[in-house]
């Protein structure tokens, strides 16, 4: 950019862009002048190219504003102004002066066809040759598939970036579908089908509300619906119309198979009927209809096993058992991360078929009808909000930082069952069967790139619009706004509970708008007949943290609203009643959610994302437990070095010179509570440290490995000072020094992480633990600043004599450091800061009973 010495600032003029289009930009300073200027917080600032393409991007250094100014040119006001020539502008910019071929300039009206010398050869598409004008997608003989150098596709990112307010797709992604192999070319395999043009699934519709009648849909989309004929086949019997009606007379498993007179055709997975499964077998205990009772999660128990643990869950006395996701999920070959399929690939979906990585469709019947006839109910976790992560599909990707490329990924379905799936980011190959760019799409699923959201990252969690519409952690979002969608999804449900499921934990349900959730419910209570079968139940997946006041306080969107909502599409509170929710804080701060009857809350006592983020029942996580071990270190600190300061201010008053018989002692408890507060940053270090480098060691960052490095820190630290005491001897504390190191090398490998292929999740939270670095930083700043008073007067000490006043007067400031750091604990800390206000607010509003 260069300076304006006018309007003192700095500025760049940018042209020909192409006309009306959206951009971002940011300035960077390469590690100067602060670092990189952005717009809110140094997100990149949007701007449009206008009608002309010419833009001057304006940056103002005395406030880092960024702002953009299109320029205009009219033709005619006798200026010949940028972007005007003397083609489209005669009356501004004159005649244009003949052209001359041969004298090396390709000028006005020349061209390859009229001066071959001057303006070259004519690309010719089919020559072996990739000339300028030619690409991949008007000349595929001569180009290759790609993009050049290490560039990506960022075509369906949302335009306007964070500030903008679309949501939904891109128009263009619709002529994106289609992208599967047909059969014979590359990367086809036969349990593929003809997901090159035809996708579908099956609808069941109750019809009564006892469910002994249904109406069994075929909803098939074909790539040429104008000119291709569908026909539907039940059991082998084929048929003109979609649907088909089916009694309790029927009791067989349901095949179904689409041709298109065209000869495409697609197989369905077997349809399951309600009034075919087991019922549940009655057994004594207060169970309210299967309302209430406890739910084993078994996590990742394969199928197969949990059918034989039943027996014992039944004596047990459970209500039910809970099962990973059973949809067909990702699945990879190599490993990822450090570890090979980790636990969180079963909650990326790539189809709604049952074929998960703990079994098949076969094998998920048997388990629910065993369980069902020793009357344990089967509870399933659905995932409706995302489905795989960005650049988890079949497609090449690569790393435009670093050019570092990586392959495909596969499915947990059988070979004969895979389903193919493609997301858009990181790829930089068009797609053969389309000619352009990869779109998200997912065929056995039959939704397609119109049906997700514009690609935005969740990044602010008090933000609803954000909250339900970005994606999380990188995960392909799907936009549960449209009714094709929400049809699908309910139908996938339904096809569950036909096989006997008696209902659903929602994953990330807080990442679904109340009006979606519910709008989902209202569909399987129509597909049900009209009413929700009386022992079902679902829990919907509201993990608060920060933001619990957004989520239940103002306006309550999972509280009141979302109730009244529920209570407008089901009809009943008694059907209400069984939509419920667990927000990660019941029963440990029950007053989080108050809009939320007790009857509709959820207490999950113990799960994966519990285990996963190391969330304890008393201090919520491990983060909070070593903040609470620093901020009990911080005040046993502070009184030990306030009781010192008093005991020698009254010593003083005294005129008492000798040392008194429990001067070793306070010497040694205040060496003790100093070293462990230290200890407790440094253990905070460490823990950060584990978190970021080693976070898929879960050990490493459980509540007991924790527990054990608090104990040897305070063991340490009551060993460390008794050389100091008896000896007379100087002893270094060395805490300052490895914070300071574990710190640095934290924060160089979290820099490094942005040049290599990382997981989207585990960048944002190592970002995350950044975060809280900043925030040690500032306290070690807070010690250092108002401790520096601390350090003069102990200085003057050595000079002094006696230097006992200035060591007094020294500790006051090291006490009133400690005092400011609790309070910027109390700030940084915002669950105990919530917490605490909550409880405050409640004593001051409670009113003394007059007897």
């Amino acid at each position: 950019m260069s300076f304006n010495t006018e309007s003192c600032q700095y500025e760049k003029r940018v042209t020909g862009l192409p006309i009306n289009t959206g951009y971002e930009w940011k300035v960077a300073f390469n590690g100067q002048w602060g670092g990189d200027k952005g717009c809110n917080g140094g997100a990149n600032c949007y701007f449009n190219s206008g009608s002309t393409g010419t833009v001057i991007l304006i940056y103002n250094p005395y406030n880092s504003q960024l702002s953009s100014q299109t320029i205009s040119a009219i033709c005619g006001n006798n200026v010949c102004e940028t972007d005007e020539t003397c083609r489209n502008c005669l009356n501004d910019c004159g005649q244009c002066p003949s052209a001359v071929c041969g004298d090396g300039k390709c000028e006005n009206d020349e061209t390859c066809s009229s001066c071959i010398i001057d303006c070259g050869q004519c690309p010719i598409c089919g020559d072996g040759i990739c000339q300028t004008n030619e690409n991949f997608q008007t000349c595929a003989q001569d180009c290759p598939n790609e993009l050049p150098g290490c560039n990506i596709f960022n075509e369906e990112f949302c335009p306007g970036g964070q500030q903008g307010q679309q949501f939904h797709a891109n128009a263009d992604v619709y002529d994106k579908r289609w992208q599967t192999p047909e059969p014979g070319t590359s990367g086809y395999q036969p349990s593929f089908q003809d997901y090159h043009t035809l996708v579908g699934y099956a609808d069941i519709i109750y019809t009564s509300a006892d469910r002994l009648s249904a109406d069994v849909c075929l909803e098939a989309k074909h790539r040429y619906p104008t000119t291709v004929t569908l026909t539907y086949y039940f059991d082998g019997v084929a048929q003109m119309t979609k649907c088909k009606h089916y009694t309790a007379a029927y009791t067989g498993i349901l095949s179904t198979m689409i041709i298109g007179n065209d000869g495409s055709s697609l197989e369905l997975p077997e349809i399951d009927l309600l009034w075919n499964a087991k019922p549940v077998l009655h057994r004594i205990g207060d169970y309210r209809n299967g309302q209430k009772g406890a739910v084993a999660e078994l996590f990742g128990w394969p199928h197969r096993d949990v059918k034989e643990e039943c027996q014992f869950l039944a004596t047990a006395g459970y209500l039910g058992v809970k099962l990973f996701p059973v949809q067909e999920q990702l699945m990879s070959t190599q490993p990822f991360e450090n570890s090979m399929n980790p636990w969180y690939f079963m909650y990326q979906p790539v189809s709604y078929k049952l074929e998960g990585r703990m079994g098949t469709r076969e094998e998920l019947r048997d388990l629910i009808n065993t369980c069902r006839g020793l009357g344990v109910r089967v509870y399933i976790d659905a995932v409706l909000n995302h489905f795989t992560g960005a650049g988890n599909d079949l497609n090449q990707h690569r790393n435009p930082v670093g050019c570092v490329k990586w392959g495909n990924k596969t499915t947990s379905a059988s070979v004969d069952r895979q389903s193919p799936f493609y997301t858009h980011a990181y790829t930089y190959q068009y797609n053969r069967n389309t000619g352009k760019s990869p779109s998200n799409e997912y065929p056995g699923a039959a939704l397609g790139p119109e049906d997700f959201h514009c690609d935005r990252p969740v990044n602010s969690w008090g933000d609803l619009f954000i909250l339900n519409n970005g994606w999380l952690v990188g995960l392909t979002d799907v936009d549960t706004s449209k009714d094709n969608v929400r049809e699908r999804q309910a139908a996938y449900l339904v096809d569950m509970l036909s096989l006997g499921a008696s209902g659903f934990r929602l994953d990330a349900a807080k990442h679904i708008s109340p009006e979606d959730i519910s709008a989902i419910l209202k569909k399987v209570q129509t597909k049900m007949g009209g009413q929700l079968p009386d022992d079902f139940f679902v829990w919907l997946e509201i993990i608060t943290g920060g933001e619990a006041e957004y989520l239940w306080q103002r306006p309550a969107w999972y509280g009141t609203m979302l109730e009244n909502i529920l209570l407008k599409d089901l009809g009943s509170k008694t059907e209400v009643d069984k939509i419920k929710i667990w927000d990660g804080l019941y029963p440990v701060n029950p007053y989080s959610n108050p809009s939320v009857s007790r009857h509709r809350v959820v207490i999950q006592n113990d799960d994966h994302d519990q285990q996963s983020l190391a969330v304890d029942k008393i201090y919520h996580t491990v983060s909070m437990m070593l903040i609470g071990n620093t901020c009990l270190n911080a005040l046993m600190s502070g009184f030990c070095m306030l009781g010192t300061c008093l005991t020698t201010f009254k010593n003083d008053l005294k005129q008492i010179q000798f040392q008194d018989s429990f001067c070793i002692f306070r010497a040694y408890i205040t060496y003790v509570s100093g070293g462990l507060f230290m200890n407790s940053l440094l253990l905070q270090a460490i823990h950060r440290y584990f978190t970021v480098i080693y976070q898929n060691r879960l050990y490493f960052q459980s509540i007991r490995f924790k527990l054990l490095l608090i104990c040897l820190t305070w063991i340490v630290a009551l060993l460390y000072p008794i050389p100091t005491i008896f000896t007379g001897d100087i002893h270094y504390e060395i805490s300052t020094s490895l914070i300071i190191f574990i710190y640095f090398k934290l924060v160089r490998y979290v820099h490094k992480m942005s040049n290599r292929v990382t997981l989207v999740n585990t960048l944002s939270r190592a970002k995350k633990e950044l975060k809280m670095v900043q925030h040690t930083v500032i306290l070690v700043a807070i010690l250092v600043i108002l401790g520096f008073l601390y350090v003069i007067f102990i200085l003057i000490s050595f000079f002094t004599n006696p230097p006992k006043y200035h060591f007094r007067i020294a500790y006051v400031f090291i006490d009133v450091s400690l005092v400011f750091v609790l309070m910027a604990l109390f700030q940084f800390t915002e669950p105990v800061k919530a917490s605490i206000m909550r409880r405050i607010n409640r004593q001051l509003n409670m009113i003394a009973a007059i007897t």
